[in-house]
């Protein structure tokens, strides 16, 4: 059996664990969670995970920012990790760092999860992943040559497609964020959330909040965030090509789940006549909010992206 030290390191918290790991039992074992603000540099980072393990088999760090060689940058903190700087404290020990929507690409292939729409797969496809938090992340797992590779993605920040009907919620978007670029993330990351409930009752309340009171039981808050998630779901169906399936992650989403029920969600998943082959897409929530630190530990049995 392996010892895996992984961190999933968002915006708001960084979990760390040691996961036991062989090809029947993946278990995440002493989880702590550090607010990601108290957290200064890598050897903050490198005196978290000894306190867990001082000699692992291998440690992964998803992190929620930009990946540049052996450094990333989380993009809603302050927090910068280098692998060359971690590499002392575990001298001969493989360190891989991958962005937070990598690793869940990779946790498509390991992680439970509970089907929200049944489809026909197709092996070895590419996966499209997504995920509504802090930010609102999206990536794709891909089979190149002999092994899945995660491919970076930035699907997030693409353009909020506001339909002429949606014209008075567009309004208020651009005029609470101060621009007229208003992107998938605005809307749907836990900022976004709080300003949809704010159009629709007036209310700010903070984003678990609304969670816990609003998007469990029918309201218009759920049915208008339910309705655009699954906007943002075919949209990323097709711009990755999903054929292979949908997961969806983030905790908003896993908190959540009774937002797929909502017809408003579905409603949006219909093909056009152009693109009737993303009906066959089985699309999946995953279960636990532990999938970073799940898709962090399958990173390291994958081998290195090229």
């Amino acid at each position: 059996m392996k010892r895996f030290l992984v961190a999933d390191i968002g915006g708001t918290n960084c979990r760390l664990a040691l996961c036991l790991w062989d090809h029947a039992h993946k278990t995440i074992t002493q989880e702590i969670t550090h607010p990601t603000a108290s957290l200064t540099n890598s050897m903050d980072l490198a005196h978290a995970l000894m306190q867990l393990s001082a000699t692992p088999d291998g440690i992964a760090i998803a992190l929620a920012g930009q990946i540049q060689g052996s450094c990333g940058r989380t993009t809603n903190a302050n927090l910068v990790i280098d692998t060359n700087e971690l590499q002392p404290f575990f001298p001969d020990i493989p360190i891989r760092l991958v962005n937070d929507f990598d690793a869940q690409a990779y946790a498509t292939l390991t992680c439970p999860c509970a089907c929200i729409r049944p489809g026909n797969p197709l092996p070895h496809a590419p996966r499209g992943v997504i995920g509504p938090g802090t930010g609102l992340g999206s990536g794709q797992l891909r089979w190149i040559t002999s092994s899945w590779q995660p491919i970076a993605a930035e699907g997030g920040h693409m353009p909020f497609p506001f339909t002429p009907h949606e014209r008075a919620i567009q309004d208020f978007f651009v005029h609470k964020i101060g621009r007229e670029h208003i992107s998938f993330e605005d809307v749907l990351a836990g900022a976004g959330l709080v300003l949809l409930h704010a159009f629709c009752t007036g209310e700010s309340l903070d984003a678990k909040t609304i969670g816990t009171h609003f998007l469990k039981k029918p309201s218009q808050t759920q049915s208008l965030y339910a309705r655009f998630l699954g906007r943002f779901c075919q949209s990323w169906m097709l711009a990755s090509t999903a054929l292979g399936g949908l997961w969806i992650g983030g905790g908003i989403a896993i908190q959540n789940q009774e937002l797929f029920a909502n017809p408003s969600f579905r409603a949006e998943l219909v093909p056009t006549q152009r693109t009737p082959w993303t009906a066959t897409i089985p699309i999946s929530c995953f279960q636990t909010t532990r999938v970073g630190l799940i898709g962090a530990a399958t990173s390291l049995t994958q081998p290195s992206t090229p």
